[in-house]
Parts: structure tokens; C-alpha cells; sequence
């Protein structure tokens, strides 16, 4: 074969398009360059595939698309033109943000698997042991991982040659393939009577492919082929064809967009090390931008889907134990086979699909309606969506999509979805779409319990506390939302509501100014040696904020002599702090007897020969021993150096609390106290017995922007509701700095607040997302109904901005309404689009100047035509747009401006 791309002439190319045109051929298209010839728009390289053939018989092109194609058709005088939308530059870009913003250790392993298969593949093991050595992870679909040992099993020679010769690359793929496909079919069909399917379908056969040559293949599904299939405005190959087809799609996408991104391979190169394949032709790349963008939507929200369990109506045979034990959600209609066998699929191919196996035979209506559920489950519902199973209204477990459609034969339940059931109980209860089999939910109400079940799976209703009005408050809780939605400004209500036992809806009726007067009163405004009588804590959490700012750690204190001395000793954090105040109250701790018997004990210890005095209590056996520490504080340990069970293990720790019969903070405090009484005069009526019933509220403002592994370290645990102190799995640890035993009381609530522009909640630390029950915080428009500055509607022009900003990004990025509560004038307005909405544009959109056009204007963002003048004698097609923002100054014109951007003749 002789590839001799510089004889090839003008005449030769116009020759091929002419036999193009005079034959019909179908050219697999190009994705972001044309050629054009005699006024019409070709595929560069297919055009020089045939030209080759005019010029010596081969029809071949060994070059990659772009420059190295363009430059030879370039020199014979035709014209190159970039094809006007571009929707796979969107791909790219939404892949850049999130490997930008998120890494992509979730996806690391499609690099990495592919040298664990060779290096088994080339070992000396026997066949059959290789094949249960083979880590396929999610790459391959469950059941073909299940027959591929079945087969193994019982002909592990015939498997092997199966192999070998899907391997062997002097034959032409797709002969490959279909030998491949038919042997193993016709192996499975003996054992079994022909009953059931083998599985190893494109995406199988394409996994081992790419694990045994990565620099030639890759991995493939199904689902987002037909997507980008769609996407490029081409037909999809009929099923057995698929593969070779969407390779050379996949090869033209790296020529024309991964090849010269200089940024993208460098994101590549972050996440992938020594233990990957090098991906040198970007195949696995490739596939990797396809299949998280198409499949997994980085640019769209998680979707909430009911789907049915019963077998027919009403009293028919549930599914779900059947659903549960095999990990997948799964809809009936056995008869109408495997969708993806179809050469082409929609709502009425599956509407005749039913027809003509007598479903619905007197009921067109309802035929249709179930066609587009049943196309709802094979293609609208996608990896990272949410799946209701339901018995009527009953909610019987939730669960997470992790795969595509697959098809199992041998049930009635034959179209499935493979689902982590993360809740398998709930007492939920959901009326929307009963009747229906797949049916995509909205209720925002609903759409929150679910939520607060995924966050915290142990439990089947959230942590709570009732108040004399019946309504309920979360112990840990998030408010999460777009920014400007008033999550900070809510805080403050979740903190009164529990602290005063009020609604949020009857304290929304009272007069703010009074509300936070009374917050003021009773938020801790320092730290101090002396404790204050507040009883809400407030943080805010950042990227360099540590345990020791957050627990306790040793701080620097300058001596009270007028030397200058610097001495160190160790400060509770506002976490520590509060759950002290919270377990005994301020008032204990200011209490004058409290005080001097407090340090007449210190003092009474410290002239012991040991230092230290034992305690004994009744409600243990065995005494504990009390003894001060370098800082003048308190510590106690059990008389032995056993471990107690419950404590988390500090090595610097010589003694714990004993085993099983250890005393609780109230039996250790309680042995301390009478103590102190007995021997000091310590007067216990002058303490508020009340107060360690009293709730008291830490807010985290935006939890999220900190390292929450860093910040809680192993106390993240003792937040848990059945881990705080007087509960059955109570637990406590010992604190690396003070040696302190620590507890974290019942009566402490956390309200954090979380941005989701800056992160979503999937992508929340997953210790934190079990651990708090999330309440999402949505933009308000209604709230701007009466909000109107020269004619223009604060709420639609909300409503409108947020539509476009859902659709380019998601609704994470939206913009709230508290940005527009207080504007009232056109001034007002100016300030508000020049100081924070456009600022946060530009952040969202990462200078994409072109999207905010899209979502403003041309008079918030202008055309400008780049007048570059390049090097003599060079020849460039050059006319790219560029964007600026017009200068929102004294006679920038926002009304004018912002009636454009409302667009109110769309």
C-alpha cells in the first residue's frame, strides 16, 4: 500500500467529488471544518480518500484532520471553512470545567485497567484463571462479566481462541467483531438451550479491545454514541455495526479538537500517573469527554424518577426483593425484546412494538403514553439520576443509577437499570405519578426528603426536635443553593426557631429588626477564659481554617509580667466551646462557689504526692482517678491502661477510660462535683438545672469551602445523632492537644450553609453528606412581584436570566433574588449588574464572554473583530469574534440595556 499524498492534484480531487456526487456516497461527515468545492461543503479527508484513490487505485488518508489535511487542499486553491455551530466545543469546555473544578479520580481507572488486563493476559496462568483475575470494574455490563466466566468454565480453550483472534489485527475489524459475537453465541447457545443472551455485545467487545491496545481502540456505549450520532446530525450505525463507525468518529474528534489543545492534555496529564496507560493517541480521552458529558450531563441537573414494582395492577406480584437483591430498577414488557437491538428507536417504534404483541389492542392512548415511559427508562433517565421505587404511594427504597439500559431475557421484568439502592426502607409516602410505571418528579417538598434520606441512609426519618408548636428541627443541617438566596439570612431564623420554639413561618411574621436583636443577644461574639451567656456560635468556614482554630489547639499568650514573655497554652475552638457550655451551661461556669471550689480542687490535688485524687461513684464499680495537667486542668482516666472501646485510639494517650463499665460525662462530672461539695462547699442550688436541656445552635457558614476531613478531623463522627453524648452508641475520643475526654452533647445544633456554584452536593465530602440533612434554597422571583423599576419586572427579568443560566450551566449557578430585594431605581440597578451579577458571570462562565452575551445582551456585551496583523508572506484565514463588556458608567443606559436582555418579543 503506497500513501503518496503529494501527487495527488486539483484535477484528482475534483474527479473524486464528481464520482462522489454521480454515486451518492454517504461521507462520514466532518466535525468542525469543511472543504469547499464548486459550491458545495465536503469532508476534508473523506474528499482525500478518494482523490487518493483517483490518483493510484488506494483508497486511503493517513493524515490527521486539521492543518496536516487542510494544508494540501488549501494549496491547490480551495477554501476551508469552520462549520458555524459548534455544539462538541461545548463538550470540551464543560469537560474542562469539571476536570478543572472537581479532578477526575472517579474516572482514573479506565486508564489503569487496561495494564492489569495485559499484564494477566501475557502471564502463564491458565485461561480460566486469567478471566477471574480481569478487573472489567463498571466497563462491562454485570451479566456479561457473569457468562464470560460461565463459558470460561466450561470451554476455557475455546474462549482463548476466541480471544486470540478478536486480538489479531491482520484481519479488518469488523470481521473480528461478528466471528467474535457469532462463536460465543453459538458456545452459550449449547449450554443452555439458546434460552438467554450472552452479553457481549459493542460494549463488551470494545472494553477488551481497548485493554488489550489502547493506542487503538477504546472504550464504547451505546447510549452516548447515538447521542453525539445525534449531535453531529448523522444517522447511527444498525446494531453489530456500531463500533468501526464510531471509532472513526472518535478519531476525527481527537484530530480536530484534543490533538492541539494544549490545555485539555494538560488536564489530562494532572490526573493520570505511572500507573496508567499513557494514552498517547488521547482514544481513552476521548471517549471519556463523550461519555461524561453525553451520559453522565455535566451541564445538566440530577433528575428524580418514580418507577413501579408490581407486576400488572393493583394486586399484582411486587418486584422490588427481586430489585434489591440484584442491584437494578426494572420495568416488564418482556415481549418487545432488547431496544437496543433496534435499528432505530423512538416513541413510535415502541408504540408499534407493542401493537404487534397485542398490548393495548383497544387503547391506542394508553399505548402511546406507556411507548414514552418505556422510552423515558431506555434513554432519558441517565448514570448519577435518582430512582423512587414505589407500591402505589408507598415509597419503598431509593436508590442511584450507575449504568445504562440493559435487557435480560429470562424475566418478566426484562428492561433494567442498575441501581445502588442506598435506602431500602423509608416511611415516605409520594402521590405524584401514581398509576404511571416511569415518571419523572417535581415536587420540590418530596424532592428534599428524598435528598435528606440519600444524606443519611442509616436513618429512615431525619434527626429532630419537636417544639410546643409541632414542627420539627434537624440536628445537623445544610441549607444549600445558587448565591443570593438568603441562606446566611435563613440561618438566623433555624437558630431562633430552635432555641425559641418557634416556626420559621412565625417568626417570618415578626418584624426583623427584632429578630436580630435577639439574635445579636445571643450570639458568642468571643472566646474567652470567662464564658459568655450566648447560646449560637458563628463560623465561617475557609480553605486555610484547621482543627486547631476549629477544636482546640496550642495558642500563644504574652505573660502578664513586663518582660515580654511569650507562653503557650492551649484554646478550645468555638466547636469545643459550645459543646462545653452546651453539657454544663455558662451559668455553672460562672458561678462564684463553682469557681473558687473549682481551683481549691486544683490546688488540693496538686499538694498530693501523685498529684492526683480518686474519685469514687455509684454509678460504676470500679474509682477513677482525677489528677491536674501541665495547664492547671482537670483530666481523669480509669485505674487501668485497657482501651475503652468507644474512644478513638492517640498513641501520646497512656490511659483511657475502662472498658464497658467507663463513667459518661454526667457520672464523671457528677463524682467531681460531690467531690467538690464535700470537701470545698460547693453549693449545686445555685446552678440552673435547666440549662443542659437547653439547645444551643453552631452555624458553619459556607461548610463547604473548607476541608472538612481537616477541620472536624475525627470528631466528625461524634455528630452523629446516636453518637452524641447520652445515647446508647454514645462515643467519645481524646483530644490530641488538651488529653481531654470529649463528647459532643444532644442539645448542640449545626446549621451550615453551603453555595453550590462553588460545589455541588454530590461532590460534598462524603463523612459530611451523611452526616446533615440537606434543605435547598432556591431562587425566589415571587418575592420581586412588586418590584418594578421603570417598567421593567425585577421577577421576570429574574426568572428570565435564570433560564438561560440553567440551560448553558445548571441551576447550581443560578443568581438569587436577594440581589434585586432592595433595588428599587435605575441606579440602583446599575450598581447591582456592574458590582455582582456581572462579576459573577464572568466567574460562572469563566470569561465565555460570548455566553453572557447570550444571557444580557449586545449592550451589556458587544461584537469586536480581531484586526491582528500576522507575518509577511504568511497566509491566514483569520476571522475570529471576539467579545468585550460595555462600560456600565454614568450614561450606560441599564433600562435600555435590560429590555433587550428580557427580549419580551421572544
Amino acid at each position: 500500500m503506497a500513501f503518496e499524498p503529494n501527487n495527488i492534484t486539483k484535477e484528482h480531487v475534483l474527479a473524486a467529488v464528481a464520482k462522489v456526487e454521480k454515486n451518492d456516497y454517504q461521507l462520514a461527515p466532518s466535525i468542525k471544518y469543511d472543504v469547499v468545492i464548486n459550491g458545495k461543503h465536503y469532508p476534508p479527508k473523506e474528499i482525500m480518500r478518494h482523490a487518493h484513490e483517483e490518483m493510484n487505485g488506494e483508497y486511503l488518508w493517513e493524515l490527521s484532520g486539521g492543518e496536516p489535511t487542510h494544508k494540501y487542499l488549501i494549496a491547490m486553491g480551495f477554501q476551508i471553512v469552520e462549520k458555524g455551530n459548534d455544539p462538541v466545543r461545548e463538550l470540551i469546555n464543560a469537560y474542562k470545567l469539571k476536570v478543572r473544578s472537581k479532578g477526575n479520580d472517579d474516572e482514573k481507572y479506565k486508564w489503569q485497567l487496561g495494564r492489569q488486563f495485559r499484564d494477566v493476559w501475557g502471564s502463564d496462568i491458565p485461561f480460566n484463571d486469567k478471566v477471574y483475575q480481569f478487573n472489567f470494574a463498571n466497563l462491562l455490563y454485570y451479566n456479561a462479566i457473569v457468562v464470560l466466566k460461565q463459558v470460561t468454565d466450561a470451554h476455557p480453550d475455546i474462549v482463548e481462541g476466541m480471544f486470540q483472534q478478536l486480538f489479531n489485527e491482520s484481519q479488518p475489524l469488523q470481521d473480528r467483531i461478528d466471528k467474535f459475537r457469532d462463536r460465543f453465541k453459538d458456545v452459550y447457545a449449547q449450554m443452555y438451550d439458546g434460552k438467554y443472551g450472552t452479553h457481549q455485545d459493542g460494549r463488551s467487545i470494545a472494553t477488551y479491545l481497548a485493554f488489550y491496545n489502547p493506542e487503538k481502540y477504546t472504550y464504547f456505549k451505546d447510549s452516548f454514541y447515538r447521542k453525539y450520532c445525534k449531535l453531529l446530525g448523522i444517522k447511527h450505525e444498525k446494531p453489530g455495526k456500531k463500533y468501526p463507525h464510531y471509532l472513526s468518529l472518535v478519531n476525527s474528534f481527537i484530530d480536530e479538537y484534543i490533538t492541539n489543545d494544549s490545555e485539555l492534555l494538560e488536564l489530562k496529564a494532572s490526573f493520570i500517573d505511572d500507573s496508567c496507560d499513557p494514552d498517547t493517541n488521547n482514544l481513552i480521552l476521548a471517549q471519556d469527554i463523550l461519555y461524561q458529558t453525553l451520559d453522565l450531563g455535566l451541564a445538566s441537573q440530577k433528575n428524580y424518577w418514580r418507577i413501579g414494582t408490581k407486576e400488572g395492577e393493583d394486586n399484582g406480584t411486587s418486584k422490588w426483593n427481586k430489585m434489591v437483591t440484584g442491584g437494578y430498577a426494572a420495568i416488564g414488557w418482556p415481549e418487545i425484546g432488547n431496544l437496543e437491538e433496534q435499528d432505530d428507536i423512538s416513541r413510535d417504534v415502541i408504540y408499534e412494538l407493542l401493537k404487534d404483541e397485542g398490548y393495548y389492542p383497544n387503547d391506542n392512548r394508553t399505548a402511546s403514553r406507556k411507548a414514552g415511559e418505556i422510552l423515558a427508562f431506555y434513554e432519558s433517565i441517565k448514570i448519577g439520576d435518582v430512582i423512587v421505587a414505589q407500591d402505589g404511594q408507598e415509597v419503598l427504597g431509593i436508590g442511584i443509577v450507575l449504568d445504562d439500559y440493559e435487557h435480560i431475557s429470562d424475566d418478566s421484568f426484562a428492561h433494567i437499570r442498575r441501581v445502588d439502592w442506598e435506602v431500602k426502607s423509608t416511611d415516605l409516602t409520594n402521590l405524584e405519578g401514581l398509576r404511571t410505571t416511569i415518571y419523572p418528579l417535581y415536587d420540590k417538598d418530596f424532592i428534599s426528603k428524598v435528598n435528606a434520606l440519600l444524606s443519611n441512609p442509616n436513618i429512615t426519618q431525619p434527626d429532630t426536635v419537636q417544639d410546643k408548636n409541632q414542627t420539627t428541627m434537624d440536628l445537623n443541617t445544610i441549607l444549600y443553593g445558587p448565591p443570593g438566596t438568603g441562606k446566611t439570612y435563613n440561618s438566623i431564623y433555624h437558630a431562633l426557631s430552635i432555641i425559641e420554639g418557634k416556626t420559621i413561618k412565625e417568626l417570618k411574621n415578626e418584624v426583623y429588626d427584632d429578630i436580630k436583636r435577639r439574635f445579636d443577644e445571643l450570639l458568642i461574639k468571643d472566646i474567652k477564659d470567662e464564658p459568655q451567656k450566648g447560646r449560637i456560635g458563628f463560623i465561617t468556614f475557609h480553605q486555610s481554617l484547621s482543627y486547631e482554630d476549629f477544636i482546640e489547639g496550642i495558642k500563644p499568650i504574652l505573660s502578664d509580667g513586663s518582660d515580654g514573655e511569650i507562653n503557650y497554652t492551649v484554646k478550645a475552638g468555638i466547636f469545643k466551646y459550645l459543646c462545653t457550655i452546651a453539657k454544663i451551661g455558662p451559668e455553672t461556669i460562672h458561678n462564684p462557689d463553682f469557681d473558687r471550689s473549682y481551683e481549691a480542687l486544683i490546688n488540693y490535688i496538686k499538694e498530693q504526692d501523685d498529684e492526683k485524687v480518686v474519685l469514687n461513684t455509684l454509678k460504676q464499680e470500679k474509682p477513677f482517678t482525677i489528677y491536674v495537667n501541665s495547664n492547671n486542668n482537670l483530666r481523669h482516666h480509669a485505674n487501668t491502661e485497657k482501651a475503652y472501646e468507644g474512644v478513638i485510639k492517640k498513641e501520646v494517650v497512656k490511659a483511657y477510660l475502662e472498658t464497658g463499665i467507663a463513667p459518661d460525662w454526667a457520672s464523671y462530672t457528677s463524682a467531681v462535683g460531690e467531690f467538690m461539695r464535700t470537701q470545698f462547699g460547693y453549693n449545686s442550688t445555685s446552678k440552673d438545672t435547666t440549662d443542659q436541656t437547653k439547645p444551643y445552635v453552631l452555624i458553619i457558614d459556607e461548610i463547604n469551602r473548607g476541608n472538612v476531613s481537616q477541620i472536624f478531623g475525627e470528631l466528625i463522627t461524634l455528630i452523629e445523632k446516636n453518637k452524641r453524648l447520652g445515647k446508647k452508641e454514645s462515643l467519645g475520643v481524646i483530644l490530641p492537644y488538651s488529653n481531654e475526654f470529649f463528647t459532643v452533647p444532644s442539645n448542640l445544633y449545626i446549621v451550615g450553609t453551603m453555595n453550590t456554584a462553588d460545589r455541588s452536593v454530590e461532590a460534598l465530602d462524603t463523612a459530611l453528606r451523611r452526616r446533615f440533612i440537606f434543605k435547598e434554597m432556591m431562587p425566589e422571583p415571587d418575592l420581586l412581584k412588586k418590584n418594578y423599576v421603570d417598567g421593567i419586572s425585577l421577577e421576570s427579568l429574574l426568572k428570565r436570566i435564570n433560564e438561560r443560566i440553567a440551560d448553558l450551566l445548571d441551576d447550581d449557578h443560578q443568581i438569587g433574588h436577594s440581589y434585586f430585594l432592595n433595588v428599587d431605581n435605575p441606579e440602583g440597578l446599575k450598581t447591582k449588574f456592574k458590582d455582582s451579577i456581572i462579576p459573577l458571570l464572568k466567574e460562572y462562565f469563566y470569561n465565555d464572554y460570548e455566553k453572557i452575551q447570550w444571557i444580557l445582551g449586545k449592550k451589556f456585551v458587544t461584537n469586536k473583530t480581531s484586526k491582528t496583523r500576522f507575518a509577511k508572506g504568511v497566509s491566514v484565514d483569520f476571522d475570529k469574534d471576539s467579545f468585550e463588556f460595555v462600560p456600565i458608567d454614568d450614561d450606560f443606559d441599564i433600562v435600555d440595556a435590560l429590555k433587550d436582555t428580557m427580549n419580551e418579543e421572544q
